[in-house]
C-alpha cells in the first residue's frame, strides 16, 4: 500500500523528496514488524530436527537477492523509468503476501490456546525480566551488542580505505561487495547440507576470533607495496572471509536461541536483541567516522580487531560455554569408559 501510494502520487502530482521519504518511513516500520516476527515464527513452521536448514535457506535467499538484487536493478535503471521499479516493487511485495498467507504458524506450536494476553508495556517488562533471569541469553545479547559497535570499523572503514586510501575504482569495489554476498550465499548452503553444530556458543566463538583476526588483516594493503590487481584481489578474498566467519557466528546462534526461548517470549526477545544490536550501529558509524579523521587505519583497524577478541574471550569465557552445553561438556569431562547417568 506504501509503494501503491507513493505511485499514485508520483502519476497525479510527479516525483518529490519528500515522498520518497515518507515511503521510505512507512516501509522501514512495516519491515521491522515483518522481520522480528518472522524470525520468531521461523521455529513454529519448521520442526526442530530442520530448523538450522530453514534458517539456512532463509539466509541463501537474503544472499541470492544481494547478489542478483543490483544486477537486475541497474539493467531496469539503464532501460525503463521510475514507474516501471514502484510497479514491479508492488508486484513482489504482492507474491510475497501471497506466500506467507499460505503459511501455518502454529505448525509447531508448543503454546497452549489460553496463553494470557499482555499490554505493550507489560509484554516489554515481562520481556526484560526473563532476559535477566537467563544468563546465558543476556551473555549472548551484549555480545551482539559490543560486536555491532565496533564493526562499524568495517563499516565505516573498509569504503574509505579500499576508494579514498587505495583509490580502487567504484566497479571493482562493486565487485569486492558481491564477494561478500557469494560468501554468505555458500556458507548458507554449507550449514543448509550439514547437520545442526552440536556446540553453537563455542562455533561461534571461534568464528568470532577468526573475523576479528580478519580485521586486523584488513590493513596489510596500507603497509606493503602491493599491485593494484593483488589489492583487489586481497580484499575480495577478505570480504568473502568476513562474509563465512559472520555467518559462523550468526546461524548457530540463532538456531540455539530458537530453541531455548520459550515461544512466547520469542518475538519480545528478538525485538529487543534486534532493537540493542541495531541502536549500536550508527553511535558506531559517528565514532569511527571522527576515528577515521583523526587517526590513521592502519592504527585502528589493529585495535578494534585486539578489542573483539578480549570481548569474545571474556562474554564466552569457559564458564558460559559450560552453562550453555552441560551436556556436551559433562560428557567430555568424563572418564573413557564411564557412562553419564546424569538426567
Amino acid at each position: 500500500m506504501t509503494v501503491g501510494g507513493l505511485l499514485l502520487y508520483t502519476e497525479t502530482v510527479g516525483m518529490s523528496v519528500y515522498a520518497i521519504y515518507i515511503a521510505t518511513v512507512f516501509n522501514t516500520i512495516c519491515s521491522a514488524f515483518s522481520g522480528v516476527t518472522f524470525s520468531s515464527a521461523i521455529a513454529t513452521l519448521v520442526n526442530p530436527e530442520r530448523l538450522q536448514r530453514a534458517m539456512s535457506f532463509n539466509q541463501m535467499s537474503m544472499s541470492v537477492a544481494a547478489i542478483g538484487g543490483p544486477v537486475i536493478g541497474g539493467m531496469m535503471y539503464g532501460f525503463f523509468n521510475m514507474d516501471v521499479f514502484l510497479m514491479v516493487n508492488m508486484v513482489a511485495y504482492a507474491i510475497a503476501f501471497c506466500l506467507e498467507a499460505t503459511m501455518d504458524f502454529n505448525l509447531y506450536s508448543t503454546r497452549g490456546e489460553d496463553t494470557k494476553k499482555e499490554k505493550m508495556w507489560e509484554g516489554l517488562k515481562s520481556g526484560f525480566h526473563y532476559i535477566k533471569q537467563r544468563n546465558v541469553i543476556k551473555t549472548i545479547m551484549w555480545v551482539a551488542l559490543w560486536i555491532n559497535l565496533f564493526f562499524s570499523a568495517i563499516a565505516v572503514g573498509g569504503t574509505y580505505i579500499i576508494i579514498e586510501l587505495l583509490k580502487v575504482e567504484s566497479t571493482h569495489f562493486g565487485f569486492i561487495e558481491a564477494s561478500g554476498a557469494l560468501g554468505m550465499l555458500l556458507a548458507s548452503l554449507y550449514f543448509a547440507t550439514r547437520s545442526e553444530v552440536k556446540v553453537p556458543l563455542r562455533f561461534s566463538k571461534i568464528s568470532l576470533l577468526l573475523l576479528a583476526g580478519s580485521v586486523g588483516l584488513a590493513v596489510i594493503p596500507l603497509v606493503t607495496d602491493f599491485s593494484y590487481i593483488a589489492i583487489v584481489i586481497f580484499y575480495l578474498i577478505i570480504y568473502f572471509i568476513f562474509a563465512i566467519f559472520e555467518m559462523g557466528i550468526n546461524m548457530p546462534i540463532g538456531v540455539y536461541m530458537q530453541k531455548i526461548i520459550a515461544e512466547e517470549y520469542r518475538g519480545r526477545v528478538f525485538g529487543l536483541m534486534e532493537t540493542m544490536a541495531m541502536s549500536m550501529m550508527p553511535i558506531g558509524m559517528v565514532v569511527y567516522g571522527m576515528l577515521y579523521d583523526t587517526l590513521p587505519a592502519t592504527i585502528i583497524l589493529p585495535v578494534t580487531s585486539v578489542i573483539i577478541i578480549i570481548i569474545s574471550l571474556v562474554m564466552l569465557r569457559s564458564s558460559i560455554l559450560k552453562e550453555a552445553h552441560p551436556e556436551y561438556y559433562e560428557k567430555a569431562a568424563l572418564p573413557e569408559g564411564v557412562a553419564n547417568t546424569t538426567t
